[in-house]
């Protein structure tokens, strides 16, 4: 079972540190991509903070509880930490060069867990007695407040903790990747744990990440294609789909589809079903990572989102999924298995900037300042 620990950080007390350092991050990446590290000090939340954190966001009447802590990288390498997603060995490269160089982690991997309702009550209970540390609206209207747990609930906290059986990775995998190949490297002379953010899956949404093909040379052909290959549904005038249907969007209208039996799935998720039956089969797309005819759509509103790079890219054809599962992200990553890239998109995502984690790795065979590459 994996073992939480207490953390020490720099913690933004309001939107303006918050966001000065991000702005300071992406000002110095655009003049100079190779800028020396020590830029930032000056742009580093002032308040240094020891201890276990509730991290409680909160939306339009929706809130989201969870914890700031570190967990251990053997945890990790010996899969009591679970991911989802097969990481890019050229990004994993930029990163851990950059984590060597800077020494500063400002984004905390996003974990999370089956329900457990002791850990559940543990937290309800805590609210009272903790301090607000910050207190932060973003742009979207998601307010961030990070509250300092007592000490005297240090131990109840790992006891309650230790007895999940496993955490996944929602967020972070190259990061934690890098860290891991940092810490092999140094034979455990370097950090052994990584900046994290832990919460019940009960307390998140998952969603799609959906998709545009770009450059579609016939798309006619392709939407034939796709009524050949699915069963092609009546007009709707929603996009809530259920499993094994997806929308797909040309010239602003969109047509809808499901796979024509359950037969036609077998064991795959439905992640790697499409990626399979209709990226693999019709576009030709091996590799949706790499492949520049893909552009991926995130967020909470992905369907304007991918109608806007529809409307703005002709010869394009965008498609929205029905929301994955959580039981099938856990399935998969319990086999040793992985879904196709950016297949999830969990919300609330921690915000990046809000915890800022100082660490120090020693130097190996690593050629100075990449930071800026890591970061793009």
């Amino acid at each position: 079972m994996p073992e939480v620990f207490p953390i020490t950080a720099r913690i933004a007390a309001d939107e303006f540190e918050s966001s000065r350092l991000l702005s300071k991050v992406a000002s110095l990446v655009g003049a100079n991509p190779e800028f020396n590290p020590s830029d930032l000090a000056s742009n580093l939340p002032a308040r240094r903070e020891s201890g276990f954190f509730l991290y409680v966001q909160e939306r339009a009447g929706r809130r989201q509880t969870s914890i700031v802590a570190e967990v251990s990288l053997r945890d990790y390498a010996e899969r009591r930490i679970r991911p989802h997603e097969r990481t890019l060995p050229r990004k994993v490269d930029a990163l851990a060069r950059g984590l060597e160089s800077s020494s500063l982690d400002f984004s905390p991997v996003f974990l999370v867990h089956r329900p457990n309702g002791k850990a559940g009550r543990f937290l309800g209970s805590l609210f009272g007695g903790c301090r607000l540390v910050s207190d932060v609206t973003d742009a979207a209207g998601i307010r961030h407040r990070i509250l300092h747990i007592p000490e005297e609930h240090h131990t109840s906290l790992q006891e309650v903790y230790g007895h999940i059986d496993a955490f996944y990775v929602a967020d972070g995998h190259h990061r934690l990747e890098a860290t891991l190949r940092i810490w092999s490297k140094s034979q455990g002379r370097s950090e052994s744990r990584i900046l994290c953010v832990i919460a019940s899956d009960d307390e998140i949404r998952l969603k799609s990440y959906n998709r545009v093909v770009r450059q579609v040379t016939h798309p006619v052909w392709a939407l034939t294609r796709l009524s050949q290959a699915f069963e092609r549904l009546g007009d709707r005038r929603s996009l809530n789909l259920n499993r094994r249907e997806f929308a797909v969007c040309w010239k602003g209208q969109w047509s809808y589809y499901r796979s024509l039996a359950a037969s036609d799935c077998g064991e795959l998720t439905d992640a790697q079903f499409w990626q399979e039956k209709i990226f693999h089969s019709i576009f030709g797309i091996y590799e949706p990572s790499t492949d520049p005819r893909i552009e991926f759509v995130e967020g909470r509103d992905a369907a304007h989102g991918v109608e806007r790079v529809v409307r703005e890219c002709r010869s394009s054809l965008g498609f929205v999924f029905a929301s994955p599962r959580i039981e099938e992200v856990y399935a998969v990553a319990d086999r040793g298995q992985f879904l196709p890239p950016h297949s999830t998109w969990f919300d609330f995502k921690p915000r990046p900037g809000l915890v800022c984690r100082e660490h120090s790795h020693p130097h190996f065979d690593v050629q100075k300042q990449t930071f800026g590459e890591a970061l793009r």
